[in-house]
């Protein structure tokens, strides 16, 4: 067993006993709606995003997968006006998956949410966005 994976453990036992997580509020992540996907180069392209309904009571989860070799940057929005940046939007490493909460005021009525990508260098790289609850 490496260092990093028995510091890992150790954290992970202490935050335990310390009551800061619990099995209670580590809820699998169940996506809700069909996954949409976006393909991010030198310039930003949004995609709209399928949301359930009814709407869950608590804030959405989007899950987003990054298969690619490259970095892309994407920003959610309530219309099909948004537009990622290289340099103000959210980065999603590489070969990744990110599940990120989206507040309800991004969303425009009657439950529309967009996401806009862009990738660093101007590489093609494809991206999938996927809405549910949980972790």
């Amino acid at each position: 067993m490496s260092n990093l994976s028995r510091k890992l453990i150790a954290l992970i036992t202490g935050l335990l006993v310390a009551g800061s997580i619990s099995a209670s509020n580590l809820e699998a992540f169940t996506y809700l709606a069909n996954t949409a996907n976006a393909t991010a180069a030198s310039t930003t392209a949004n995609v709209q995003i399928p949301l359930p309904s009814p709407l869950p009571s608590s804030s959405i989860q989007v899950e987003v997968v990054n298969p690619s070799s490259e970095t892309i940057f994407v920003k959610f929005g309530p219309t099909s006006a948004v537009t990622a940046s290289v340099s103000t939007s959210l980065p999603i490493p590489a070969n990744s998956a990110q599940i990120l909460t989206v507040p309800f005021q991004v969303q425009s009525a009657p439950g529309t949410l967009y996401v806009a990508i862009i990738a660093a260098a101007g590489a093609s790289a494809p991206a999938y966005f996927t809405v549910g609850v949980g972790h």
